[in-house]
């Protein structure tokens, strides 16, 4: 599919700083997932400084048990919302209650990140094949 210009009616920002690394659909949906899995793990983290949900949890004094079962479910959850959100910016499902359609997401250079199936095959691959994980077996798993 070619490269769609960007409307004319979004004036592009400057940039701060240029991407090291070039961005893709495949890098977009990988760092979806690595932001989820931050996300599980901070949620469930001991330490001094905890978010409002990890707050909320540990006010349950939960047994190992029940706060492994209420960690997975977290993380289906938000599974559940990257993925589903992802699939809606490459015009795969629609987004809350708008049509279904695709949606133009650019990197800083102009690259077209969506519409053409590749950011939902990331996806995919990313939040339910486990690529992550095959590409660094030693991170342990899903979070």
């Amino acid at each position: 599919r070619p490269h769609l210009p960007r409307p004319a009616a979004h004036p592009r920002l400057p940039a701060p700083t240029r991407l090291k690394t070039p961005m893709n659909a495949a890098t977009f949906a990988r760092h979806c997932y690595l932001e989820k899995k931050r996300m599980t793990q901070e949620t469930f983290a001991e330490g001094p400084c905890p978010s409002a949900a990890n707050t909320k949890i540990r006010a349950l004094h939960l047994d190992d048990r029940q706060t492994a079962l209420l960690k997975e479910a977290v993380s289906l959850l938000l599974t559940d919302a990257y993925y589903t959100l992802l699939l809606g910016l490459d015009g795969s499902c629609p987004i809350g209650d708008a049509e279904q359609q695709t949606y133009r997401l650019y990197d800083e250079a102009d690259n077209l990140l969506t519409g053409n199936g590749d950011l939902e095959a990331a996806a995919y691959a990313y939040f339910h094949e486990g690529q992550y994980e095959q590409e660094n077996p030693s991170d342990g798993a899903d979070a």
